[in-house]
């Protein structure tokens, strides 16, 4: 009977690591395509002017903050989930799509957006009232 025992508990601890159990993450992208996880996550652009990022947010209610910094055309998808989605750095030059679910979409004049069912724009990281908004500042 313990062997038994013994044997049930090795087989799921098998069956979790080959799972691959992803957890929602919080990170400053670092490379590019940038992928989140199937939970809520939040994913920061990569630092720096002029690098374009292409940020994936996948299932949950993610945010994805890519509006911190500028000259850059960022491509960001937020999939499954109530996503907030923010491209509003002032290039004009984003594409934001939402997914499934009710998103929010903060974007510039010129930038290309489906899939938002709320979009808005004039919103800036050092004047915001979102809680994962980040300034330049701040990295």
């Amino acid at each position: 009977m313990r062997r038994m025992a013994m044997m049930l508990g090795a087989t799921m601890l098998l069956v979790m690591v080959a799972a691959g159990v992803a957890l929602a993450v919080t990170k400053t992208c670092g490379d590019n395509p940038c992928e989140g996880t199937d939970n809520d996550d939040v994913l920061y652009e990569r630092v720096g002017n002029g690098l374009g990022d292409t940020i994936s947010g996948f299932g949950g209610a993610d945010a994805i903050d890519a509006n911190t910094f500028r000259k850059d055309r960022d491509r960001v998808f937020g999939g499954p989930g109530s996503d907030r989605l923010l491209v509003n750095d002032g290039d004009a030059r984003d594409v934001v799509r939402g997914g499934d679910g009710f998103d929010v979409c903060y974007v510039d004049p010129g930038d290309r957006v489906t899939g938002c069912e709320s979009v808005r724009g004039e919103h800036r990281a050092s004047d915001s009232d979102l809680d994962f908004d980040m300034d330049v500042s701040e990295f």
